[in-house]
């Protein structure tokens, strides 16, 4: 009966996104929502608020670590925060000059890396307040996100940390 709403009620239900398609390609033409809370993943969630600090942690330990370990090397930069911010990086954030290169080496090492996002200006429905905005092109340009979070351990930090040192 209303088979023909599907797609798109699938698209309004996750912001606006086609899940179909690569999220680097999808073009959001219409705003989307996610409500999508009920009560049992409530209650999972205030249950897990018990062990967060942990978890938040690890998350903030790997960045760090990934901060100290990868400065310096010829054609990467990491990001630079203010002063007072004390980052908890789900992915963490390379910028690469030769960043396919780098996406490529990191790839055949087994190390799960992506740019994960289209920029949200490039969406079709904002297309109406789109400016200028400098330093963006070059900062996704060379954008790449690594494993960081709670999941990654010390071994597995070490090696991508080794592998981006080594050269692509």
């Amino acid at each position: 009966m209303f088979e023909e709403d599907l797609p798109a009620g699938r698209r309004i239900r996750w912001f606006g996104i086609d899940r179909e398609k690569p999220r680097t390609t999808v073009d959001v033409t219409h705003v989307g929502y996610k409500y999508n809370l009920n009560n049992v993943t409530a209650a999972m969630g205030l249950a897990q608020l018990d062990a967060i600090e942990p978890v938040i942690q690890r998350h903030m330990d790997n960045g760090a670590f990934y901060d100290r370990a990868l400065s310096g090397i010829d054609g990467v930069d990491v990001c630079q925060f203010d002063a007072g911010a004390v980052p908890a990086h789900w992915l963490y954030t390379v910028l690469a000059d030769r960043r396919d290169d780098l996406a490529r080496w990191l790839d055949e090492g087994g190390v799960d890396c992506s740019q994960v996002h289209r920029r949200n200006d490039w969406h079709s429905v904002f297309a109406a307040s789109r400016r200028e905005l400098p330093g963006l092109d070059e900062y996704y340009r060379r954008m790449l996100h690594v494993p960081c979070g709670w999941w990654v351990s010390d071994e597995d930090r070490e090696f991508i940390a080794d592998r981006i040192r080594r050269g692509w």
